[in-house]
Parts: structure tokens; sequence; C-alpha cells
């Protein structure tokens, strides 16, 4: 006769699963806001780079940029979110939900990985984005940077 306990119940994988997804994720990585060599930018305002990722300005300073992100699970743009945006991820999410559904405006456009990211911005001087400080190389040129 199997005894009834907690461990050989049905229900414990799904609550080791519910307990790994609600551990915050902790990071502490220095994230670098960068553009292409080529951009007029030269160094960006903390409120100006929040309106331009919340999609509520495409100017600075008079000069339409497109911000570009990187996958809501990547730990850079974790950070980025929450250092530099003031937000949670979740908060993050259901905030452009929301502007979706209203019609105000999409999302930023998400490249799969800094390599790419930094891949893009070279080529595009009107684009902005952001990536793990260290993973800044020659490709990008660096205008503010979040500790």
């Amino acid at each position: 006769m199997m005894k009834n306990t907690f461990a050989s119940s049905k229900w414990l994988p799904a609550l080791v699963l519910g307990a790994a997804i609600s551990v915050p994720v902790v990071s502490f990585a220095d994230i670098a806001v960068v553009v292409s060599p080529d951009s007029q930018l030269q160094n960006i305002a903390g409120k100006d780079l929040k309106n331009i990722y919340l999609g509520k300005t495409s100017k600075i300073a008079g000069v339409k940029y497109i911000p570009i992100s990187l996958p809501n699970y990547d730990p850079a743009a974790i950070e980025f979110i929450d250092k530099l945006l003031g937000k949670s991820m979740k908060q993050y999410v259901s905030y452009w939900a929301q502007r979706v559904f209203t019609g105000k405006s999409a999302p930023p456009p998400e490249l799969e990985n800094s390599v790419i990211l930094k891949t893009w911005l070279a080529d595009n001087p009107e684009g902005i984005g952001y990536v793990d400080a260290k993973d800044v190389d020659d490709k990008v040129r660096v205008i503010l940077v979040s500790k």
C-alpha cells in the first residue's frame, strides 16, 4: 500500500514549476544605451530615453529615432526596463498591451540578441538600442550607461 504523501502527489511538478516562476530574477549588469557611430545623438536624458521607449515620442531634439529592444527574456532587457524605464517586466508588457489595444502605438521592434542589435544599429544612424555594457564594441557608440 502506497502512502499518499505530498512528494508523491500529482501536483508536485506544478508546485515546483510555480515556485520557480515566482522567484525574482536578480541581475546587476550595467546597461549601455548605444547608437550608430554615425548617429547625430551624442547623449540622452533619462526622460527622453523613457519617452522614446514608451512610445510617447519618436523624436529627440527634433530628430526621429527608432528604439530597438532585445527580447523580454534577455537579462539586458530586464535590467534596462527596470533601471532605465522604471518598470517591472510585467508592468512593461501590460503597458504595451494596453497601448496596442487602444491603437496608440506599437512596442519597439525586438532583435534576437545584442550581436544582431549592434549590427543593425551600425547600419542605421536613426536607431537607438541597449546592450549589457560588457557587450559594447566598435560597431556602436555609448551615449548613456546605467549602473
